[in-house]
């Protein structure tokens, strides 16, 4: 998973076990609980939108996420569509943390 992908891939992504070790698809880990409200289950799509863009993921069900959060590596450019774009203002380090987002099932689950 992400272990693969340290420092946004700047550096891991040139090391080719590294790169075999990454997920290649986009996922997205959700809550047990929200995988059940959105009728989702392990390994199908999901729309995810921001206010500021959109893509498609493939589901994780984890328990470990918060119900009501969602996981997405922030080392995948797809990840850059629904973020904010502002950055720390000593270490010009992006705010790729957080933002809110809206999942709905694709229909061709």
């Amino acid at each position: 998973g992400t272990a693969s992908q340290w420092h946004t891939r700047t550096r891991t992504q040139k090391s080719p076990v590294l790169r075999q070790l990454s997920p290649a698809e986009i996922y997205v880990e959700i809550h047990p609980d929200d995988a059940v409200r959105l009728c989702v289950t392990q390994n199908d799509v999901v729309h995810i939108s921001s206010r500021r863009g959109n893509l498609d993921a493939r589901v994780r069900v984890t328990a470990g996420m918060q119900a009501g959060q969602v996981f997405i590596p922030m080392h995948y450019e797809e990840t850059n569509r629904l973020t904010l774009a502002h950055f720390d203002p000593y270490s010009r380090q992006p705010s790729y943390k957080n933002c809110a987002v809206c999942l709905t099932k694709q229909r061709n689950n």
